[in-house]
């Protein structure tokens, strides 16, 4: 049927040439990834800076569904189930390309055709002519090409909507996402593929998450549980420096570190060490969900509803990292108008980042608000953010009132053993055990009481 609809389509071109067919979108087996130039690093919005294509044979091939946003006039809590940029489906011949929207009404592009040739691309009611426009020698991705340009018209006259420039080299090199033509304002651009290796690659599976040894990180975490940061039940807001001494990679499912590294809790208004020690942590490799999927590809969630969705996201953070995230599920209603279940994206769901070998999120939401934060990240070829001095944060940040003047006595001192507290007064007090160093015993102390003005309290050395 496919067949037959190119060859029909093909009698309605003024030139109908096969001699070019070097130019292809997408060669099989070749990934390609395209960078949406009008996204924003926020991650509160369902979007991603990248997407995947990937066909792996000639003909036809099907593609995925991807999730966005409500068009102009709509909330912007309304979201919508969306083709690929490229369709639902693909059909590839050397001289013909057929994008297949599921509305019975494909877009064609003739990327055989030279310049000058003119046929009905689209028609989207309107009617919508494409032509060759040029053929030119430029520089791509640092190397000579040959790059065709072709336009599109309504009407046969009027100029409508975005480009597509074709690269003999590398194939589809810019375009808009076709289910929106003629309303797109910006074009997808080539920003990788993997043969030949240009530009951004998409990572592999078995590099999210896996750290080097020597690799140094601080994070800073607000209401987390997360391993390895749930050193306290009480703390609601933790910093933690570590660098990696060991990593092992020979289970399937997770990578095991071992680490150097001290944990630092906010308290009462105190900055104040918590633990300084080696520790060991496991961190999950790619999860199922995230497997074999393509960037901007929308995935069934595992809610048990089958209109329920979430998008993969890829996208680069402030630090230049690759990030991969699962959104949190997307509801759809019976209008087609969906809404984030959590009204803001990624959180709670996992996010993984190459290199780094924790659980990161930078997402407060209603499903039970933790952020978990990278303040810096130190490899042999990359560093970000500013190291902080951990003798900064041992020091109290409460403000002291002056006019309190405590006249205590600790004796005996120095002692290896029972350690002797005057305290004057009924006011209750908090007595915690510090080094010279400013790092708490191994049992810190911690101890509240009412005292009598002659009493005393004796506390053990921790």
């Amino acid at each position: 049927m496919r067949t037959y609809y190119i060859i029909a389509l093909c009698l309605l071109l003024s030139t109908c040439v096969r001699a070019q067919n070097d130019y292809q979108l997408f060669r099989p087996g070749v990934q390609y990834l395209y960078e949406d130039p009008g996204y924003s690093n926020n991650p509160y919005q369902i979007s991603s800076q990248y997407y995947g294509v990937r066909v792996d044979s000639m003909g036809c091939y099907e593609l995925y569904s991807t999730v966005e946003g409500g068009d102009a006039g709509l909330p912007t809590t309304c979201l919508f189930e969306r083709p690929s940029p490229f369709g639902y489906s693909i059909c590839q011949t050397a001289d013909s390309t057929v994008m297949d929207f599921d509305d019975n009404d494909p877009f064609v592009l003739y990327q055989s055709a030279t310049v000058g040739a003119r046929w009905r691309a689209y028609d989207g009611g309107i009617g919508i002519t494409a032509e060759v426009l040029s053929v030119d020698t430029v520089s791509v991705l640092g190397l000579p090409d040959s790059v065709k340009t072709i336009g599109f018209f309504a009407n046969d006259t009027a100029s409508i909507g975005e480009q597509v420039r074709i690269s003999q080299r590398y194939g589809l090199l810019e375009a808009p996402r076709f289910y929106n033509f003629p309303f797109e304002r910006s074009a997808l651009r080539l920003a990788g593929m993997s043969e030949p290796a240009v530009g951004v690659q998409l990572p592999d599976e078995s590099a999210y998450g896996l750290a080097a040894v020597g690799d140094t990180f601080q994070i800073e975490t607000y209401n987390a549980r997360l391993p390895p940061f749930g050193i306290s039940d009480r703390s609601d807001r933790t910093f933690t420096t570590f660098t990696v001494l060991e990593v092992d990679t020979s289970d399937g499912e997770v990578y095991r570190y071992r680490a150097q590294g001290t944990f630092y809790e906010y308290l009462d208004g105190y900055q104040a060490t918590a633990t300084d020690s080696v520790f060991d942590f496991t961190a999950l490799r790619l999860p199922e969900e995230l497997r074999g999927v393509q960037p901007g590809q929308a995935v069934p969630t595992t809610t048990g509803d089958s209109s329920s969705l979430s998008l993969v996201k890829l996208y680069e953070d402030d630090c230049g990292l690759l990030r991969v995230r699962l959104s949190t599920p997307v509801r759809f209603e019976e209008d087609g108008c969906g809404s984030d279940e959590s009204q803001v994206d990624g959180g709670p769901g996992p996010v993984y980042t190459t290199g780094v070998p924790v659980w990161l999120d930078s997402i407060t939401s209603v499903g039970g608000p933790y952020q978990s934060i990278l303040r810096y990240y130190s490899t042999v070829d990359r560093q970000c953010g500013t190291l902080l001095d951990p003798t900064d944060i041992i020091i109290s940040v409460r403000e002291f009132n002056a006019a309190f003047d405590a006249q205590f006595e600790v004796f005996p001192n120095p002692t290896s053993g029972q350690l002797n507290v005057l305290l004057p007064g009924t006011a209750s007090y908090q007595v915690r055990l510090y080094n010279l160093a400013g790092v708490a015993g191994a049992k810190p102390v911690d101890a509240r009481w009412e005292s009598a003005v002659t009493g005393y309290r004796s506390v053990a050395c921790g």
